[in-house]
């Protein structure tokens, strides 16, 4: 089941978001987040027929687009591996914010975020951890100042055995002419 029939779905009963959202989720769907699922609806109910997404650049603009988002998530994910929090947090705009294990994060600085990313990065190698690497990326909507990414990432062990894989959305923003992750949300145990 696409978005598209999703939404026709959604929109031809009586079913509630959340209702519309575990419909998606059992199909076997990543549920990329309600604010995003909020979003392509919006776009498909604006949209005529046949024409491309509110809001969608042209292909040319769009490659370009997927280009800029890729470096970023590509610079947060080395320096997350390098365990700099500095370099780390530089990829990031705030306040910056990440829904995971059922609570929302919340750096309102960059400096409260290298402080708390500093700890993170001496605790997570207790758990076995050693790096992470995308398994995929795919810009699901982008415009000139905001681009959705739906990702899987897995977290490694130092031998190279995997010990989860996790879906997540990022949403990147350009501001002040330099694209950041604004905020994430992800499916973490």
């Amino acid at each position: 089941m696409n978005c598209g029939s999703l939404v026709a779905r959604f929109r031809a009963s009586d079913t509630s978001l959340l209702s519309a959202v575990a419909l998606w989720q059992a199909q076997g769907r990543r549920v990329l987040a309600a604010v995003g699922l909020v979003v392509l609806m919006a776009s498909d109910a604006l949209a005529e027929p046949g024409a491309a997404p509110v809001g969608e650049p042209a292909d040319s603009t769009r490659a370009m687009l997927e280009s800029e988002a890729t470096a970023v998530l590509d610079a947060f994910m080395a320096t997350f591996n390098a365990r700099d929090a500095e370099a780390h947090t530089a990829t990031y705009h705030f306040p910056h914010y990440r829904l995971a294990r059922g609570a929302m994060s919340f750096w309102e600085t960059r400096a409260v975020a290298e402080q708390d990313y500093r700890q993170v990065f001496q605790r997570l190698p207790e758990s076995g951890w050693q790096r992470s690497r995308w398994v995929s990326r795919e810009v699901v909507t982008a415009s000139a100042d905001k681009i959705h990414v739906a990702t899987r990432f897995q977290r490694l062990r130092a031998d190279g055995t995997v010990i989860g894989t996790y879906d997540s959305l990022y949403v990147l923003i350009r501001r002040d002419g330099r694209w950041g992750v604004k905020l994430r949300s992800s499916f973490l145990p």
